[in-house]
């Protein structure tokens, strides 16, 4: 399992992991909730996750109000949504 870090987005504070070495940037947007670290628990996303690093450097992320992610008070926009990747490929380096 790798590392979980966390991004700021605001005043949000969002759970990601980075891992794989292949050259493609990857930002895996996951389900509707989720868990970066019980991911890996569960034996079809241990393997989806291995092979997608095989090729690519994959940045996964719980989306606020999800998993080790920071809480949230409402729903969230797809404007707020669209920061939080935006948040999590800035944190990692991602172009």
């Amino acid at each position: 399992m790798a590392e979980t870090s966390y991004a700021s987005c605001g005043d949000l504070s969002l759970a990601y992991q980075l891992f794989g070495d292949g050259p493609i940037p990857l930002v895996f947007v996951g389900p509707f909730v989720g868990h970066v670290e019980l991911f890996w628990t569960v034996p079809e996303f241990k393997s989806f996750f291995d092979q997608l690093a095989s090729f690519c450097r994959v940045a996964i992320f719980d989306k606020a109000g999800t998993g080790l992610s920071d809480p949230v008070p409402k729903v969230r926009t797809l404007d707020d949504r669209a920061a939080e990747i935006e948040a999590v490929m800035d944190s990692v380096g991602f172009d």
